[in-house]
């Protein structure tokens, strides 16, 4: 259901309201790539991983049918705190992710800046989703190279989370962006014809 919810945000930014149930309906593939999965809906692929610390948190990016080689940052992070309410106030606002790789030590983490594209319930959860943010060459090379990723919520947005940080496995993150690319050029190829 998660992963259901997640698309259909993610996609609220680039497809209109018509489109998105459509997009969840219509999930085509479903391939894994060690601790990776990517994902097929109508127009879009999702190629994510799930946290270590909280299985539910999910770290990936989007590709969009018609702009394959860009990746847009697709993350989700849940929070039980009891003054999660209050994260409907930030969406739409950008929020800043502490972002560094374990095994780069020494190394200061990087602040990415996203989108708090959304926030939905699941029982007694709030889900909050992170996007619009593009990888770049530099990212992409590091997300390669090392073989875990360190996501954080930034002050001030940490005091809703109770857990506002999280490791991911990069094992299988190449593959699976590969698998990506190809399905969404796949994507282009047959609405094109």
């Amino acid at each position: 259901m998660i992963m259901l919810l997640f698309c259909n945000v993610i996609s609220a930014n680039s497809i209109d309201n018509k489109n998105q149930h459509s997009n969840i309906e219509q999930k085509a593939e479903n391939n894994v790539y060690e601790d990776w999965e990517v994902e097929r809906y109508e127009n879009l692929v999702r190629y994510s991983t799930h946290g270590k610390v909280v299985h539910g948190h999910r770290f990936g990016w989007i590709k969009k049918a018609g702009n394959c080689d860009r990746d847009i940052l697709a993350t989700s992070l849940s929070t039980q705190k009891e003054n999660k309410n209050r994260l409907y106030n930030f969406e739409g606002d950008s929020i800043d992710l502490r972002v560094n790789f374990p095994q780069a030590e020494g190394e200061d983490p990087a602040i990415i800046n996203t989108d708090l594209v959304g926030v939905f319930d699941l029982a007694t959860l709030k889900i909050a989703f992170f996007g619009n943010f593009v990888q770049g060459r530099m990212f992409d090379s590091l997300m390669a190279y090392f073989n875990t990723i360190k996501i954080e919520v930034t002050n001030p947005h940490k005091i809703y989370f109770d857990v506002p940080s999280d490791e991911f496995s990069l094992n299988g993150y190449v593959a699976a962006k590969l698998k990506a690319q190809e399905l969404c050029e796949g994507i282009v190829k047959t609405t094109s014809l």
